[in-house]
């Protein structure tokens, strides 16, 4: 079983907001997913992020996405230190 970090995307049209998801690689994007780390509003530029359980899960061994390391890099770089 392979994890992966990613954001999940939720809402309807034109009103776009995403959360920061733990899954499994195989599931879809929109699919069901293991944890719940955050979320991020493209419009007011917010983004919540549960420090805690970003660096348990990159502890663990869970793979972020391009997009996940480009956000965590912008609110959090203290974590992406687990990554090397």
């Amino acid at each position: 079983m392979s994890l992966v970090m990613r954001f999940r995307q939720q809402g309807c049209k034109n009103r776009r907001t995403f959360r920061l998801v733990v899954a499994e690689k195989k599931t879809r994007r929109d699919g069901k997913y293991i944890a719940n780390l955050g979320h991020y509003n493209p419009k007011l530029e917010e983004l919540v992020i549960n420090k805690e359980e970003v660096e348990r899960w990159l502890k663990v061994g869970v793979q972020p996405t391009e997009r996940a390391v480009s956000a965590l890099k912008r609110n959090c770089p203290e974590v992406l230190k687990l990554l090397k």
